[in-house]
């Protein structure tokens, strides 16, 4: 075409979605995005750099890739990635849908170990850390005409990094290409700064009123205020379902279990008889995870408990009530220690409102939170970027993969600070002993990372029709195991491609230079044994002790190295190797020397 002629744009109308029924694309149209649509597409062609702010639930994720692919960009592939691999199937389930097409045809999803995208694929949905691994390939992402960084407030380690390489194909590459940034609750000013020439969009939201109610004092446990919360809500409000967060699997599943016996015996309000309650987190299988979309059926009422996922990257509908409990689990780094805590913390206030925000997106709401207004004002008033509070190691070697040779150098949105750069259990007591019983068949006096290997060898030697069957008969989580073979395979792949030699999973008889390999990865998490049982950590003299979880847990080793450092109670030390101190000296000498004396 030439340049003198206006590019041919189809209508964004009804004729482009023909398969969608009635009612589905008076539910389009009515999204906020949809009335900007044109303010939008004028925004993103004219600027290399867009950003897009929008409340969750105007549209902006599923609804801004289609007005691209309907506009010029129609014959150009366009990526939208998501900061978890949930929101990356359910947003290009969603969109594929609407657009009447299969999976792997127009649009399609990547996350790791699953593919559906092909070469007709123009719409594609990603996570950050899947686009960050093809850019190791293709440092300037040439094969995409628009970028989308969807859910950009929320911070994440791949997106910082992601963000900065963005801003330097901007630099290097010359050819047409756009930029696009999206999220509900963006510093867009900051953004709009660090990308030169950025211009900024808003889409108005149709927010109905929230209610929000605080606890009168301080609660002792919250997962039983949230419980008590719950019933509460099903037996005295109106219709409507209700969303309670909650920091992991373990409380979600718990809390799932007590509906189901103490719902049963809370006679619901306003015809809603019967609690139905779901899960919602980053590790339940797809097809569950898919639940939560569902309406409740006739005569009930659905409870979701989910983790923070459900804060922005999902819109569930249906909901009218907000359970929140003020906490997140969070992982954090102890530079100076070298030590990876995992805690449970307070949120920040902009989580508190889009928790709340939750339960007005369709009709007004109310929103309980199980913290008082004092505590809410004692908030901090936004998250710490993981890329100021996170080990630094994985995304050091990253952008390492990616050809930036200088970290120091390299330009992240908030610069980090120079020194940081299996089992199942049994729910029945019968089934917990069936768990114990086979967590000891496979149990190495060496540690959890040989008893985790053993069960991975054990696995690879069962037939691959009887492997369901044989986690079933050990209690071992069958799709865990799928996912550490497909890890298992794609190392392989990766020792190939870097002729490196292939050798054999590990000696039976001598587990010793496994036990000295992690002692080179693991030496900053080195600790001894004191004479009250406790380790006190070498390099930095924090007291630990074992996790209970840990095949070690009850043993009194001398010596140990551990991957993860846990703060619940006490600090605890996950997935536990034992060691022999004389390793530490001659494996890694210029550090323990300076710490252990001889």
């Amino acid at each position: 075409m030439s340049n003198n002629q206006p590019a041919k744009r189809r209508r964004l109308s009804d004729e482009s979605v023909p398969r969608l029924r009635e009612a589905e694309l008076r539910k389009i149209q009515d999204l906020p995005v949809w009335e900007a649509r044109k303010a939008v597409l004028e925004g993103i062609c004219s600027n290399q750099v867009y950003v897009i702010v929008g409340e969750t639930g105007s549209g902006k994720t599923t609804q801004i890739p289609k007005f691209l692919h309907q506009s010029r960009f129609g014959k150009s592939k366009i990526i939208c990635t998501q900061p978890r691999r949930v929101a990356a199937i359910a947003n290009a389930t969603r969109v594929a849908k609407e657009m009447g097409c299969k999976l792997g045809g127009l649009v399609g999803y990547a996350v790791r170990f699953d593919d559906t995208s092909t070469h007709e694929t123009k719409i594609r949905y990603v996570t950050d850390g899947l686009l960050l691994r093809e850019a190791v390939a293709d440092p300037l992402l040439q094969q995409y005409k628009v970028i989308i960084v969807d859910e950009a407030h929320e911070r994440t380690l791949d997106t910082d990094a992601l963000l900065g390489l963005l801003k330097r194909m901007q630099r290097l590459r010359k050819d047409e290409f756009h930029i696009v940034l999206m999220s509900a609750t963006l510093d867009a000013g900051k953004y709009a700064s660090f990308f030169p020439g950025a211009e900024i969009g808003l889409v108005q939201g149709r927010q109905h009123k929230v209610d929000v109610m605080y606890t009168k004092q301080a609660q002792e446990s919250y997962l039983d205020a949230a419980l008590t919360t719950v019933l509460q809500i099903h037996s005295k409000e109106a219709a409507g379902d209700i969303l309670a967060f909650l920091t992991g699997q373990e409380e979600i599943d718990a809390l799932c279990n007590l509906v189901k016996t103490r719902g049963a015996q809370t006679k619901g309000a306003h015809g809603q008889e019967k609690l139905q309650a779901v899960a919602i987190y980053a590790a339940l299988p797809a097809e569950q995870q898919a639940q939560v979309f569902h309406p409740a059926p006739p005569g009930s009422r659905k409870v979701i408990f989910a983790t923070n996922i459900a804060e922005t990257a999902l819109t569930i509908p249906g909901v009218r009530y907000v359970v929140d409990t003020g906490v997140v689990k969070q992982r954090s780094y102890q530079t100076g220690a070298g030590v990876d805590l995992l805690a449970v913390v307070p949120i920040s206030k902009a989580q508190a409102r889009q928790r709340s925000g939750r339960a007005g997106r369709e009709a007004p709401g109310k929103t309980f939170r199980l913290y008082t207004e004092a505590e809410f004002e004692k908030l901090e008033s936004s998250t710490t970027p993981e890329i100021l509070r996170v080990n630094l190691a994985a995304a050091v070697l990253q952008l390492k993969a990616l050809g930036i040779s200088d970290i120091r150098a390299f330009d992240f949105v908030d610069q980090p600070p120079l020194p940081a750069l299996v089992f199942v259990n049994g729910r029945t007591e019968q089934q917990k002993q069936a768990a114990t019983q086979a967590k000891q068949r496979f149990r190495r006096p060496q540690g959890d990372h040989l008893t985790a290997l053993a069960v991975l060898r054990a696995f690879l030697a069962t037939g691959k029709g009887k492997r369901g069957e044989w986690c079933v008969q050990n209690c071992i989580s069958g799709r865990a195991m799928q996912r550490c073979h497909r890890i298992f395979q794609q190392l392989c792949t990766l020792l190939q491609a870097m002729k490196l030699p292939l050798e054999r999973l590990g000696d039976t008889q001598d587990p010793e230079p496994l036990q000295r390999a992690l002692v080179c990865g693991l030496f900053l998490h080195a600790a001894c044994r004191q004479s009250d049982g406790t380790f006190k950590v070498i390099g930095t003299g924090q007291e630990v002790s074992i996790h209970p979880s840990s095949v070690l847990s009850g043993s009194k080793p001398e010596c140990i190295v551990f991957n993860e450092l846990v703060f619940t109670r006490r600090n605890y030390a996950r997935t536990v190797c034992n060691i022999q101190m004389s390793w530490l000296i001659e494996l890694v000498p210029t550090y323990f020397t300076k710490h252990i004396p001889r």
